[in-house]
């Protein structure tokens, strides 16, 4: 159903298929700023945290994420 060539999933079921001009990738090390971002986002959105406890979130989760993005043990898609 999936083919991954490149870094890139294509979906091969046309049900499935993403809107013309969008693309998967993996998430990179360079990602980890605007996966962080989203984190804190959907947090604050689910009305979980304060400002400060959201803002400590970010400062302990960021140094983790860029190191386990860069090792591979965490795997993320963004949209592009």
């Amino acid at each position: 159903m999936y083919a991954l060539k490149t870094g890139v999933i294509r979906c091969l079921d046309p049900k499935f298929m993403l809107p013309e001009g969008i693309r998967l990738r993996r998430a990179t090390p360079q990602d980890c700023d605007i996966i962080v971002h989203h984190r804190r986002c959907m947090f604050q959105d689910m009305g979980n945290g304060t400002d400060a406890e959201l803002n400590a979130m970010v400062a302990a989760t960021r140094p983790w994420l860029l190191e386990a993005l860069a090792n591979d043990s965490y795997h993320g898609w963004l949209g592009d």
